[in-house]
């Protein structure tokens, strides 16, 4: 695979699962923020999916489809923003989920996430 340039080419050979939740996060954030620019990065082993507001150095999250799960980054939240869900990460102000699916909860979780990120960015 080269270089991604639309966000399916980032699904290309993953496992069906990650497809789903890779789309429907691609959805929750389209929701949550609908002014955000998408942008595709990567190579062949890791390929990401950016969201940024107001320009490419504003990013506010990012999807990293994988082999076995979804890495979805929220920037401008620490651990401290969330008791409802496990953020890991040891950036300043940039923490991510592993997802294999995407229940109710965590979902709620993310918008409200994605939001305080937003009025943070």
């Amino acid at each position: 695979m080269s270089s991604p340039k639309a966000f399916e080419d980032t699904l290309d050979g993953k496992p069906d699962f990650v497809q789903t939740v890779a789309k429907q996060m691609r959805q929750l954030v389209r929701e949550e923020l609908a002014n955000a620019d998408e942008g595709i990065y990567g190579g062949k082993a890791v390929q990401n999916v950016l969201y940024s507001i107001g320009g490419p150095n504003n990013v506010i999250c990012g999807i990293q489809p994988g082999k076995d799960k979804v890495i979805f980054y929220i920037h401008n939240i620490t651990e401290a923003d969330s008791d409802a869900i496990k953020l890991e990460g040891k950036g300043k102000t940039n923490r991510h989920v592993k997802l294999t699916e995407l229940d109710g909860d965590t979902e709620k979780e993310l918008r409200r996430l994605l939001q305080l990120s937003k009025t943070r960015a």
